[in-house]
């Protein structure tokens, strides 16, 4: 059974964590990419060591014991980075994933909380497949081989989570790092395939808004407030850095 803690309530109150070292970044798909950190589980263990992970499979890994642990087991884990001295934190937190009625303990990176609302982020692969045909005909004679057509993207979705539990999606970009598989018939997402770091350092994030009512609904009464500070500063919704700001005079005038 998962147990269920609301994130303010797990994290305690460490209001204007900055975001992470990656957090923008495909980072997380490589099992080469591994950082000294901490998990901390359900029951209480603590294990401290280097640490590896990987949100396809959504699970994390100490390298040390190559023990792999799922978010069902996991309080939260945190991933440092020595070189920037910055550091990533990670909850487990219950929600629906595929809108099936049904919550399950789901790993989100906190980038951002204060004392009403949590920013949150979530990287996942989509999956679309459809068959064709290719070769060429000649003389009117076939040569099509009937094939399956793979591509999986990899998109980040923002969260914000409110202090009664809900978990809103609300921002959504595609990674342009994204894998493309054509052409092959079995085509799988493996591990072992390689994302190029460099490119990601460089990727910018055109964030689309998924959800137009979350602000409003967010902010009732506050709302044309938090408008007005929004417009007179030329923040922009669709901007996290913009986002942390608004959220954040929300909390303060709230």
């Amino acid at each position: 059974m998962i147990k269920t803690i609301f994130l303010f309530t797990v994290i305690g109150n460490f209001i204007g964590i900055q975001p992470g070292f990656c957090q923008f970044k495909n980072y997380n798909t490589e099992s080469e990419f591994i950082y000294p950190g901490t998990i901390k589980l359900l029951d209480g263990e603590v294990i401290i060591g280097n640490l590896n992970y990987i949100f396809v499979s959504g699970v994390v890994t100490n390298i040390v014991d190559t023990i792999t642990y799922g978010a069902e087991q996991v309080l939260f884990f945190e991933l440092k980075d020595e070189e920037s001295q910055s550091k990533q934190q990670f909850y487990s937190l219950p929600y629906d994933v595929n809108n099936s009625g049904r919550n399950g303990a789901v790993f989100f990176e906190v980038l951002h909380e204060n004392k009403q609302v949590a920013i949150l982020s979530r990287h996942y692969v989509e999956t679309k497949q459809r068959k064709r045909r290719v070769g060429a005909a000649v003389n009117g004679v076939g040569g099509f081989i009937p094939m399956n057509q793979r591509k999986e993207k990899v998109f980040q979705e923002i969260y914000i989570a409110t202090k009664t539990g809900q978990i809103w999606p609300y921002l959504k970009v595609r990674k342009s790092t994204s894998i493309q598989y054509s052409l092959k018939q079995h085509a799988e997402y493996s591990e072992n395939r390689k994302y190029e770091e460099s490119k990601t350092d460089k990727e910018v994030s055109n964030y689309r808004i998924t959800n137009d009512k979350v602000i409003s609904d967010l902010c009732g009464r506050y709302y044309d407030d938090v408008q007005d500070f929004r417009v007179e500063n030329n923040y922009q919704l669709n901007r996290v850095e913009d986002l942390i700001l608004i959220l954040d005079y929300y909390a303060d005038i709230k």
